[in-house]
C-alpha cells in the first residue's frame, strides 16, 4: 500500500518513454552476469536451511526479440552438486503499454544428488506485461515439468525510478521497488521425499494454494556497458506443511552485469 501510494505521488519521475529511437542501427546484445545471494529461497522457502549461492550466465540477445542462455549454479554446501540450465525464449512489444514473453529452460546435474528428481527438470514460462502509468504489472504462469508436475501463477508489480543526474558526474543510480504474489500447487516436495514421512502429504501439496509473497528493493548503478546491483528482499512464505520449516526473512545480494552490443 505504501508502495502504491508512493509511486502515484511520483508518478512525474518515472515510467518515461524509452528515448531510443526506432530508426537507430539495429543491435544482438551478449549479456554476462554474475550473482551472489546470502540465503537461497524457491517459493519463498528456503526450507530451514541458510545456504547461499551463486551462479554466472551468459545470454546472447538477437535483435528479433529471440534470446539463448547458459547458467551454472552453484550452492555453497559441499552436498548440493553444481546445476545447469539451459534456455530457449522470445520476448516481443505487443503494444506500447503491454509486452511478452515466451521460454523453457532446461536443468541437468551432471553429479550425484541426495536429492531425487532434479537432475532432468524443465520449466516453461509465460510472462504477459502492462505498463498502466503507475506501475509495471506482470502475470506470469510457470510449469515445473519433471516426474509430478507444478503449476505456479506469480503476480508482481513494479516502477522504475532514475535519477536525472549522474552521480560524480559517472553512475546512472537507479532503483526499482517491487512486491510479488505467487500460487501454485507445491508437488515439489516430492522431490525432498517427504511423501513417505507424512501421510496427509499428498492431499495438502496437490491443492493450488497461495504459497508466498515478497518485496523486493533493488539499486542499481550503471556505468558504460557495466551494471552491478545491490538487492535488498523480504520473503515471506505460506501454507508451508508441518514438516517445512521455512520462515520469513530477509535476502540479500549482488549482481553484476557486462552487456557487448554486436552490430548486426
Amino acid at each position: 500500500f505504501i508502495l502504491v501510494v508512493f509511486c502515484t505521488v511520483a508518478k512525474v519521475f518515472a515510467q518515461e518513454k524509452d528515448s531510443v529511437e526506432s530508426g537507430q542501427e539495429a543491435f544482438d546484445f551478449l549479456i554476462l552476469n554474475g550473482k551472489i545471494i546470502d540465503r537461497f529461497t524457491f517459493l519463498g522457502r528456503d526450507f530451514g536451511r541458510k545456504i547461499p549461492s551463486t551462479n554466472l550466465d551468459v545470454m546472447y540477445y538477437f535483435n528479433t526479440g529471440w534470446y539463448m542462455n547458459a547458467s551454472i549454479f552453484k550452492f555453497l554446501d559441499q552436498n548440493v552438486p553444481y546445476q545447469y540450465n539451459f534456455s530457449l525464449g522470445y520476448q516481443t512489444d505487443l503494444s506500447s503499454k503491454t509486452d511478452l514473453n515466451l521460454s523453457y529452460s532446461q536443468f541437468f546435474v551432471a553429479e550425484d544428488s541426495k536429492v531425487t528428481g532434479i537432475q532432468n527438470m524443465g520449466l516453461l514460462q509465460g510472462t504477459f506485461g502492462l505498463d498502466w502509468n503507475y506501475l509495471y504489472s506482470t502475470i506470469q504462469v510457470q510449469a515445473l515439468c519433471y516426474e509430478k508436475p507444478d503449476i505456479f501463477l506469480i503476480s508482481k508489480h513494479s516502477r522504475y525510478f532514475e535519477f536525472d543526474q549522474k552521480l560524480f558526474k559517472v553512475f546512472i543510480v537507479a532503483f526499482e521497488p517491487s512486491f510479488s504474489f505467487t500460487y501454485g500447487t507445491s508437488r515439489f516436495y516430492y522431490l525432498g521425499g517427504f511423501e513417505e514421512n507424512h501421510d496427509q502429504t499428498a492431499l495438502t501439496i496437490d491443492q493450488f494454494k497461495f504459497l508466498s509473497w515478497d518485496i523486493n528493493f533493488p539499486v542499481n548503478f550503471e556505468w558504460n556497458n557495466w551494471i552491478i546491483e545491490f538487492q535488498h528482499r523480504l520473503v515471506i512464505p505460506r501454507n508451508t506443511p508441518d514438516f517445512d520449516e521455512s520462515v520469513s526473512g530477509l535476502v540479500f545480494g549482488c549482481q553484476l552485469f557486462y552487456t557487448i552490443p554486436i552490430k548486426k
